[in-house]
């Protein structure tokens, strides 16, 4: 996706309303889900799971729904930031800035800077939607299952490894 998303010359604006759209699908989640959430919700879990921090829901949604959306965006930003003065860091950063190779380099890496935006508004929902089911699962303290956020953790890591990986073999000299 990332290959098609920089290579087809689609232009910046294709890529920013992508991640403009995820992060506003990502709010929107969190603000839905948050209107179910009990007063006082468990905002933090220890290792095993149990909750050990609560904030009212007044405070939690917003912030939730503010990191959600706001981490992605940050990162996009940071990262387009980089890739327009040249900066990104990728092996041979001047060879593949250079003139001649640069619209094709800035295309690429605009298009895995959205990606990985669009993975880390995803994760991000997933993780929420894990601390939302351990508020509202049963009558009691709320308990975080942590298998599950174990598995996404580890998806969300490999997917990044993934995605490091992909620009690293991109952007070898002569590729």
């Amino acid at each position: 996706l990332a290959q098609t998303l920089g290579a087809s010359g689609e232009p910046r604006r294709m890529h920013r309303a992508l991640v403009f759209v995820a992060s506003a699908v990502g709010a929107i989640y969190v603000l839905w889900l948050g209107g179910q959430l009990p007063e006082t919700v468990a905002s933090h879990f220890g290792p095993s799971g149990k909750a050990d921090s609560f904030m009212p829901r007044a405070v939690f949604v917003p912030l939730m729904c503010l990191l959600t959306a706001g981490v992605p965006l940050l990162s996009w930003w940071m990262q387009t930031r980089a890739i327009s003065r040249g900066k990104a860091k990728i092996p041979n950063a001047s060879h593949w800035f250079a003139e001649s190779r640069r619209a094709q380099t800035e295309r690429f890496l605009l298009g895995h800077a959205a990606l990985f935006s669009v993975v880390l508004t995803a994760f991000l929902c997933y993780v929420y939607w894990l601390v939302f089911a351990a508020n509202v699962a049963s009558p009691g303290p709320a308990v975080l299952g942590t298998t599950p956020f174990l598995v996404g953790t580890g998806a969300f890591l490999v997917v990044l490894a993934g995605w490091a990986a992909a620009l690293q073999l991109r952007f070898r000299r002569g590729a």
